[in-house]
């Protein structure tokens, strides 16, 4: 692998971090900014899992961002 090459897959891997911390921000703000240990109550994984997708490590699972997305959905709703 040539340093060229290293540097754009460490950029491509920096990218898909912001990326999944991004979106796990905006759903969590979209579900009315619970904390990481409320939102790990509320949905029974460890906190540290919360921490996890929070950082971008790993990805939130799509049944949880159905989750979050629905819970935003009647939070907005209730709102107005």
């Amino acid at each position: 692998m040539t340093n060229e090459t290293v540097q754009q897959s460490a950029a491509g891997i920096t990218a898909t971090v912001n990326k999944r911390r991004n979106q796990y921000a905006n759903l969590i703000k979209d579900a009315g900014n619970m904390s990481q240990q409320e939102l790990s109550d509320r949905i029974c994984v460890h906190r540290n899992t919360i921490s996890k997708w929070a950082t971008g490590k790993v990805a939130v699972p799509g049944p949880v961002r159905a989750y979050l997305r629905l819970f935003a959905e009647i939070r907005m709703a209730l709102v107005h």
